[in-house]
């Protein structure tokens, strides 16, 4: 009886842990949480951003370009093999008199020439001697592959600004979370203390109300803010190529100090544009075209190929293919010149537009430059704005701070009413909202000046 009992429990047993493991199995890791400076977020995009991988895939291509093309002018070998069957050899009619001078004028003789199986194997070499457009084609191949890696740093530039500015907006929704957080609890504070003073009688009803009214909306105001801060902070781990379901902690926090107080003494605009990827992405493109026009030219100078064959043939009306007696060698070897005599006029019209392309690219180029000026006048003029702003905000949160604390001093003395208090509040968390909308307007705008002047990103 005893044994009877205990298989049946030992089988539950088995199957409890096998249960056990499969669900171990199923179940997911945590996700990684990792903290970032705004420096190690860029860095971490540079790696993982995938308009930086797709660039960077586009400059090995670009390489890969160049080493395929040196290839065509280096020693081409190549082996061929050839059987052929031929079921019907092809007649020839000849007149007969070329072989029988008493034949009549109309008599001819059908002849077949060949036999039913024939190969050939043969190796063949070609080596480019001279051909001045491939001399040219090799070098805008190189240039190509420089404007790749120009294309590269572009798109490092363009990332590095869009993670700097989701980095700031969600740094930017855990300073309005935490100040929301400090509201809520002075507001909370104030509505226990009002509670209490209602229920003692010092107080009417409706102040508690009232304090309970702006309570309520602080809360559900921080659950909306709660709900932006994460999708500030899905967009930086989207402009910088992490996993969204990875949980992400920002290291750095507003400094203060490092804003830098307004100076109309700004370096010389004039120069700047060269540190700028676009405009040496022009130069590149202008340079190209250039030499496209002159590959054109050079077209028309003669090429020069040596070449040289090598084989055996095997003819036979029999298949007796491994006969040595119907294998026939045969080698070859020689120059070929060619040269384009009359090509209706299309070689001076790709030269023209190859041409006409290059000028276009110096008029962007021009353009560029203006731009780039303007740009980098804007981007200043938006610092000192924001910066403008900023200091102006902060003097009013310093009034309405203490606007705040003096209302509730004399309201806690029983010579200010509930109503002031809640104005000051409000008028506070007013301020807050301002400086830090001027604050990050700040951030931003120093963001979009070193971009304009290229100093952004620079590796």
């Amino acid at each position: 009886m005893e044994q009877n009992t205990t298989r049946p429990t030992t089988k539950r047993t088995r199957r409890l842990w096998l249960a056990l493991f499969f669900l171990a199995g199923s179940l997911t890791l945590p996700a990684q949480t990792q903290s970032f400076t705004l420096q190690q977020a860029i860095d971490y995009a540079m790696q993982n951003q995938s308009s930086v991988k797709t660039a960077r895939f586009d400059e090995y291509i670009a390489k890969k370009q160049v080493n395929d093309y040196v290839g065509v002018g280096l020693p081409q070998l190549k082996a061929n093999f050839s059987f052929n069957d031929n079921l019907l050899l092809r007649t020839t009619v000849i007149p007969a008199s070329s072989f029988n001078p008493l034949a009549g004028p109309d008599d001819v003789l059908e002849l077949k020439f060949g036999v039913q199986y024939t190969t050939d194997a043969n190796a063949s070499l070609t080596q480019l001697i001279f051909d001045g457009s491939f001399f040219v084609g090799l070098k805008a191949a190189r240039i190509y592959a420089e404007l790749a890696h120009k294309q590269v740093a572009l798109t490092q530039t363009q990332t590095a600004a869009t993670v700097s500015k989701a980095y700031y907006t969600a740094l930017m929704s855990d300073v309005q979370m935490g100040i929301l957080t400090t509201n809520i609890n002075r507001l909370q504070q104030l509505y226990l203390n009002t509670k209490g003073l209602n229920e003692a009688g010092f107080v009417e009803k409706i102040d508690v109300d009232r304090l309970e009214i702006n309570l309520k909306n602080l809360v559900a105001q921080q659950v909306r803010m709660e709900r932006q801060a994460a999708l500030a902070q899905d967009l930086l781990k989207f402009q910088m190529g992490m996993d969204p379901n990875e949980t992400i902690i920002l290291a750095d926090s507003i400094n203060i100090d490092a804003i830098v107080p307004i100076t109309d003494n700004w370096a010389d605009e004039s120069e700047m544009y060269k540190k700028r990827q676009e405009f040496e992405l022009l130069q590149t493109q202008r340079d190209l075209n250039l030499l496209n026009a002159k590959r054109i030219r050079m077209g028309n100078l003669p090429s020069v190929v040596a070449f040289g064959n090598l084989g055996t043939n095997w003819m036979s009306d029999k298949f007796d293919l491994f006969s040595a007696r119907r294998w026939y060698p045969y080698a070859v070897v020689g120059l070929q010149a060619s040269m384009p005599l009359f090509t209706g006029g299309r070689g001076n019209a790709q030269v023209a537009m190859a041409k006409l392309e290059a000028e276009k690219v110096s008029v962007s180029m021009e353009q560029f430059k203006n731009a780039v000026s303007m740009e980098i006048r804007q981007a200043r003029t938006a610092v000192m704005n924001s910066r403008t702003s900023l200091e102006a905000n902060k003097e009013t949160l310093d009034l309405a701070d203490n606007v705040y604390k003096v209302s509730q001093i004399k309201y806690q003395e029983g010579v200010g009413s509930n109503l002031e208090v809640l104005q000051a509040e409000q008028s506070l968390r007013e301020a807050q909202t301002n400086y830090l909308t001027s604050l990050y307007e700040y951030f931003i705008a120093q963001i979009d000046l070193r971009k304009a002047q290229g100093e952004l990103f620079t590796k």
